[in-house]
Formats: C-alpha cells, sequence, structure tokens
C-alpha cells in the first residue's frame, strides 16, 4: 500500500465548528513547552465568550429582585391570578421538558462515547502487547537459530567445517541483524500498552464522573424551577396546616440556584471552546505535540507521524522487510545444502533449524499485521476524530445549547411569571383578611420580590 492511503480526510463536527466560531481569536494552542505568555494569551481567547455569558448570568441573577418589584400589580383592583398561574405552569413545563431532552441526549451521547472509546483503547492496548509478545518470540527464536547452527557444527569433521560455515553463514548473518533490530523494535513498542492502559484508566474514571458533570447545571435549573412552583403552590394554600410562612424562600435562592447555573454552564462552555481549538484540525495538533514532547528526529515522533499523517518510515516496521528476505533466502540455501550437510553430518537434525527458521519467519509476519497502518490507525481514527472530536464534543455542545436558552429565557420567564403570582395571591388573601384594598403608593412592609410576607391574620386559614 503506498504510503498514506489509509488516512482518512477530517471533518470537524458541527459542534466543534460552532464553539469555534465564538473563539476571541484563531490563536493555536501553545506547545507543552511553551512560556506563560504564549499560554496567557491562548487562555484569553477561549474565555472572552464564557465570561460574557457568567456577566450577563450574573446582572440577571442579581437583576431578579428589581424585575419582581417592577412586575407586582400596583392598582387597588382585586386581580385574579389565573394568567400568572398559566404563564408558571407552562413555563414550569417547558423548563422540564428541556432539562428531560437536553440532558437525556447529552448524557446518553457522552456515555456512549465513553464506552465506545474506552473499547476501541482496551482494543489498541490488546494490539501493541501482542505486538510486543511477537518481538519477545522473535527475540527466543533468533537464539534458537543461532544455538542450532552451533550444534550443526558438532558431528562434523573437522574439515567440513569451513564449508559448513559457508552453507550457514547467510542464516547466522540474518538471525544476528534479526536479533539487533528485534531489541530495537522492543524498545520502541514495549512502553505503549501501559501508557494507552493508563489513558484508558483515566477515561474509564471519567465514565464515573461525566454523567454528574453533564447533570450537574440541569439540577440547578431542574431545582430552581421547583422552588419557584413550591411557593406559587404554598402561597395559594388555604388550610391551617399549610406551611404560609416558608411562601418567598423558594424565590429568594433563585438569584443564587441561577448564578450558579450560569457559573457551571460558563465551565462547560470554556471546555467546548478549548476542545474545540484542538479538535479543528486535531491530526495537525497531535504531531505538533508530539514534535515538541519528543523532539522531531526521535523514533516517537516519526511513529506518530507514520500513522497520523501517513509521511514518512514506520520505525517499527522499516527494516522488517529486508529481515523477512534475509530469512527466506536462508532457507533456501539451507534446504539447498542439506543433503550435502547431511552427508558430511549424519548426526545433524535439520527439522529443529527448519523450524525455528520458518517460526522465525511466522512471528515477523504476525509482527507486521499487528504495526500495518490498516491495523492502528482505524483505532486513532475512532478514538480520536469520532470520539473525542466528535461524540464528546457533541455531548458537551447539546449540553450548553439547552443550559444557555434555559438560563437565559426560560428561568427569568418562569421567576417573574412566579413572583406575579404570588403577589397577586398574597393581595387578594391580605384584602379578604384585613377587609380593604391596598392603596395607590402599594408600600408593602417588606421587599415583595423575594420574601413576600404572609397574610394579616396569622396563616392560610384567616379570614
Amino acid at each position: 500500500m503506498a504510503a498514506g492511503t489509509w488516512v482518512q480526510e477530517y471533518a470537524p463536527a458541527r459542534f466543534v465548528l460552532w464553539f469555534s466560531r465564538i473563539r476571541a481569536s484563531d490563536a493555536a494552542a501553545p506547545d507543552v513547552d511553551s512560556g506563560a505568555a504564549a499560554w496567557a494569551r491562548f487562555l484569553s481567547s477561549l474565555l472572552v465568550a464564557p465570561a460574557c455569558l457568567l456577566a450577563v448570568g450574573t446582572v440577571l441573577a442579581l437583576g431578579i429582585p428589581a424585575v419582581l418589584w417592577c412586575s407586582r400589580p400596583c392598582s387597588a383592583k382585586r386581580r385574579r391570578g389565573g394568567i400568572a398561574l398559566w404563564a408558571v405552569a407552562c413555563s414550569a413545563l417547558s423548563v422540564l421538558v428541556l432539562v428531560s431532552v437536553g440532558l437525556g441526549l447529552s448524557v446518553s451521547q457522552g456515555m456512549r462515547m465513553l464506552d465506545s472509546l474506552s473499547a476501541d483503547l482496551e482494543r489498541g492496548e490488546n494490539v501493541l502487547r501482542s505486538a510486543t509478545v511477537e518481538l519477545e518470540a522473535m527475540n527466543a527464536t533468533s537464539a534458537l537459530i543461532l544455538e542450532e547452527m552451533r550444534t550443526a557444527s558438532t558431528p562434523c569433521p573437522r574439515t567440513f567445517k569451513a564449508t559448513l560455515d559457508h552453507y550457514f553463514g547467510q542464516a547466522s548473518a540474518v538471525a544476528g541483524r534479526y536479533a539487533r533490530d528485534i531489541a530495537m523494535y522492543h524498545e520502541l513498542i514495549v512502553g505503549m500498552p501501559p501508557q494507552v492502559a493508563e489513558v484508558r484508566a483515566v477515561s474509564e474514571e471519567f465514565e464515573r464522573w461525566a454523567p454528574l458533570c453533564l447533570a450537574g447545571p440541569m439540577v440547578l435549573i431542574a431545582l430552581t424551577c421547583l422552588m419557584v412552583c413550591l411557593d406559587v403552590m404554598t402561597s395559594r394554600c388555604r388550610k391551617r396546616r399549610c406551611p404560609a410562612r416558608l411562601t418567598g424562600c423558594g424565590m429568594s435562592l433563585t438569584p443564587l440556584l441561577m448564578f450558579l447555573a450560569f457559573l457551571a454552564t460558563s465551565c462547560e462552555l470554556a471546555l467546548g471552546v478549548a476542545g474545540s481549538a484542538v479538535c479543528l484540525d486535531v491530526d495537525a495538533e497531535v504531531l505538533r505535540q508530539a514534535r515538541a514532547a519528543f523532539g522531531s528526529d526521535s523514533r516517537m515522533f516519526r511513529f506518530t507521524q507514520y500513522y497520523v499523517a501517513g509521511k514518512g518510515e514506520n520505525p517499527g516496521l522499516q527494516k522488517l522487510d529486508d529481515i523477512e528476505e534475509g530469512v527466506t533466502s536462508s532457507i533456501a540455501a539451507v534446504r539447498a545444502a542439506e543433503h550435502s550437510i547431511l552427508l558430511k553430518c549424519p548426526g545433524w537434525r535439520s527439522k529443529p533449524f527448519f523450524d525455528a527458521m520458518q517460526g522465525a519467519y511466522m512471528s515477523l509476519n504476525r509482527y507486521k499485521r499487528f504495526l500495518a497502518p490498516e491495523t492502528i490507525y482505524p483505532l486513532y481514527d475512532l478514538a480520536v476524530h469520532d470520539h473525542i472530536c466528535g461524540g464528546a464534543m457533541d455531548a458537551l455542545g447539546i449540553a450548553v445549547t439547552a443550559q444557555v436558552f434555559l438560563c437565559l429565557v426560560c428561568l427569568p420567564i418562569l421567576t417573574v411569571a412566579g413572583g406575579r403570582a404570588i403577589s397577586v395571591e398574597h393581595r387578594n388573601v391580605t384584602e379578604d383578611s384585613i377587609g380593604h384594598a391596598c392603596n395607590d403608593e402599594c408600600r408593602p412592609a417588606v421587599l415583595p420580590t423575594l420574601l413576600t410576607a404572609p397574610p394579616v391574620g396569622g396563616g392560610c386559614g384567616a379570614g
């Protein structure tokens, strides 16, 4: 196969493009050894949009009391709270439906991605461990070949040893080069399975915490909705056992809950924007970080470049074709001289030698299949392109989109409608209790926005 033909064209996921459009600049992620100034510029380009969202959320949370104050009923006319109650019911239903749909989609997408990523990493780890096992088997085979060639000269007359060395010369050279190259490959490959195992362990640990991280903001939003609805229901209670004194306590927590929801959403947005900086051209980013970490002349960088970009030679396979050809020609040369050797050395057993050479040839083929780009690259493509820069970014994008809409639109409407419904209900109950309506100035004893005073008369059943 021609070099690079296994590399698939990478198209960023839709949420990667969405996140990338709200970055302050197109600054690339710094190298691992970059200075503080480069990292500061990069982080500033990532945090502009999340900081703006958090600022809007803070202003909105702090402005809720003022909005509730302005939305209170101030006329002396007795009002019916049906419209406000319908607004509360529709807003609450919308919030709960959007929370359920957004949470279900984002968590299911995230868990599906993490399960697939863990399975792909496990397959990659098994492939590399199998390659390591084959290298160890090839190392043992090379030692066995050399031992068989040494024992072949034992039953031979001394006058024939020069001829025997000629017959086995090519096989001896191939076995020596075989042993040296296998040691080099083993040094390159042996450390990779533990590294992949560490990444898989991190992925599995993250799999346990990801649902909680995605669900956190949604839980805060749902809790805000439930607190507002509980206050509205409590304010309409007419029974003495109702906790009328608690009316407004849930509304008083609304600004704090909204701020926490905006804070969590801003953190998720920052994570998505940072991910888009990497995933927009993830192959180039992987190569750039590998070059900075290992050096452009290292075998690890050439190994990475070969599989990710399809460029250069694979340091784990580049000499195997020559070794394989040497093993094949050595078997043919010794087999051609086998009759002559047996005539002079009747005690020599040819079968162990040919079995060892054939075992070396088979191990080479298995090792080449394990490290073939058709085996390795699909694992990289699935793990990085499809799962990390695809499923993970989609799950995060779904969560952020739903949370931003809920925090900016649904929760303010629900809170204002709930505050007005409570104010109307308290005004009507108060009129029934003390026998007169509010005057035109409408000055309540306490701020009626969050902690509305209970009806005069001692409880729900008064009047």
